[in-house]
């Protein structure tokens, strides 16, 4: 089976936000779900128990304190392990909703598209849901607003309001910076730069 997707996940000390996500990506063949776990401590998570570790998507891989350097360096790690035409990012507390399968159902088979944009939400714990501008710059450019391309493309600075290419991310060697804050925003900002269908 062709692997179409690989998901990314950094964790670090959160089991139950961990599982909340891996329960929210769908169960597909053409998944391949790498977590790397950052030097959690061991009197919080129970590496032997570790959500979905029997799941036959999910490789876990776990990082000595040696190792360890932050998501920057999970990411990268995780990235020499990708085998999805695809790469989609999360952090342990995020999660996907249902329309996850669509987006997985309508780009499988793409051969031309860098990077799909995706919409995003934070859930509060009091209920609330807050909009993020993500979602004004992806409204923007697919009404044809001046320079909406642009302010897509270069002010998304996360990773999981994306999904790019592996092929375009290969193709020029393009990493996580293994800092302790903002490791992302030169990824972004370079997988942006290189894209050409959007």
């Amino acid at each position: 089976m062709v692997t179409n997707y690989s998901i990314i996940i950094p964790h670090k000390n959160s089991i139950e936000l961990l599982e909340r996500l891996l329960n929210s990506i769908p169960v597909r063949d053409d998944i391949q779900i790498i977590i790397i776990d950052d030097n959690s401590d061991r009197s919080k998570v129970d590496i032997n128990n570790m959500p979905c570790k029997n799941r036959k998507s999910v490789e876990y891989i776990f990082l000595t304190k040696e190792d360890s350097n932050g998501a920057g360096r999970a990411r990268n790690i995780g990235l020499k392990y990708a085998k999805g035409k695809w790469l989609l990012f999360a952090d342990a507390d995020d999660f996907y909703t249902e329309k996850i399968s669509y987006i997985l159902n309508k780009y499988a088979n793409d051969n031309v598209t860098d990077i799909v944009y995706l919409n995003a939400q934070t859930y509060y714990s009091d209920g609330n849901v807050g909009i993020l501008p993500c979602n004004r710059y992806i409204n923007n450019y697919l009404k044809h607003k001046p320079y909406s391309k642009e302010v897509l493309k270069f002010n998304l600075w996360t990773p999981w309001t994306r999904m790019v290419k592996r092929e375009l991310v290969e193709k020029y060697n393009i990493k996580y910076e293994e800092v302790t804050l903002s490791n992302d925003t030169v990824f972004c900002l370079l997988c942006s730069k290189y894209s050409r269908v959007i």
